[in-house]
């Protein structure tokens, strides 16, 4: 997979997996990557910790003594911080990072289906490390299964799931003679059905986390964009007379953002592709719902690689209007006999960004 959906998938298996332990143990490369992507998951709700070169004995003996107690669910580690770590409970072990090397990888997993337990270990690979993901398989003699990564949807169902079956454990364990109470006393002065109350009570346990996760389009849907930018679909492109400069004013004036900071914009017939940054996405989608484009309703969404035409005809160089073509461009065909010209080709401009 492609190294910015890492975090995404990671997320993903975390919230949706059924591991056969109750731990977690996440590889990366280095000291810094672990001590990032540790930062990262504690700012979505994960119990992690990190263990890496910075520590010393002391701090990460604490580590280990909290995860084998079950203070901490998800431990990050490099390879040489790693050394010795024996803990029965680790059921899963992700290789977020593959290693330099296949002796590393054996180690690694060799942490998990401890002791009889059923283990399972999973391992990230980008279309750049393939090769080594060749040399780990002709090593272990072992084919690796590829895995298919959960969905939002598979999150929203997980969830689901699990809330339900803590609202069962509550009704079993615990004492609820005084909330049925309050609950009848609710629906008598309110005139609320009991089912309504009860929905509105398991509203607010469950927080700030949605049992609904938005379906927007999967991270492998996504056509690649520079880092920093996500790519717009607009329904309105050359046959309105859309321009360049037209996408650059409408989303500057719209919603706040910078003409020097939209990049790439690609102009069809029908439709137009503009990258803008990440920062500014949902200010553009929220700026632009209800705006004109040359006197003509518009939509904008984020682009799929359904946007994208499989075949992706010859660019013109861009006009003399201050944008740089998105990309090296050759002389436009000449007209045919009798004044007949090509098929119309999209055009495709970059507007100019600071150094």
């Amino acid at each position: 997979m492609p190294e910015r959906q890492k975090l995404e998938a990671l997320t993903h298996l975390l919230e949706t997996g059924e591991a056969p332990g109750e731990a977690v143990l996440i590889f990366g490369r280095t000291k810094l990557r672990v001590a990032e992507l540790v930062e990262k998951l504690q700012a979505r709700g994960y119990a992690a910790e990190a263990i890496h070169g910075d520590l010393n004995q002391a701090q990460r003996e604490a580590v280990i003594r909290r995860l084998r107690a079950g203070q901490v669910e998800i431990v990050a580690a490099t390879d040489v911080a790693a050394r010795g770590l024996d803990v029965d409970r680790i059921g899963r072990v992700i290789n977020y990072d593959i290693p330099y090397d296949v002796e590393a990888y054996v180690h690694r997993i060799g942490r998990t289906a401890r002791a009889g337990r059923a283990g399972q270990a999973i391992l990230f690979v980008t279309p750049r490390e393939t090769r080594m993901l060749r040399e780990i398989e002709r090593f272990t003699r072992q084919r690796l299964t590829p895995v298919k990564m959960p969905t939002r949807a598979d999150v929203a169902a997980r969830r689901q799931v699990v809330f339900k079956e803590r609202l069962l454990r509550t009704l079993q364990e615990a004492n609820l003679e005084l909330h049925l109470s309050l609950v009848e006393e609710l629906a008598e002065e309110s005139g609320r059905d009991l089912a309504e109350i009860a929905a509105a009570a398991a509203h607010l346990a469950q927080g700030d986390r949605p049992l609904v996760v938005p379906l927007e389009p999967e991270p492998d849907q996504v056509p690649h964009v520079e880092d920093g930018m996500v790519r717009l679909f607009l329904n309105a492109g050359r046959s309105a007379g859309v321009r360049p400069a037209d996408i650059v004013g409408t989303i500057a004036n719209e919603a706040g953002v910078p003409g020097k900071q939209i990049g790439a914009i690609d102009i069809y017939d029908d439709f137009t592709l503009v990258d803008v940054p990440a920062a500014f996405h949902a200010a553009v989608l929220k700026g632009l719902a209800g705006a004109t484009l040359r006197r003509q309703p518009i939509r904008v969404r984020l682009a799929t690689t359904q946007d994208i035409p499989a075949r992706r005809p010859p660019r013109r160089p861009g006009p003399k209007t201050g944008y740089k073509p998105g990309s090296k461009s050759g002389p436009s065909r000449p007209e045919r006999p009798g004044g007949a010209h090509p098929p119309k080709k999209r055009a495709t401009f970059k507007s100019k960004r600071p150094k």
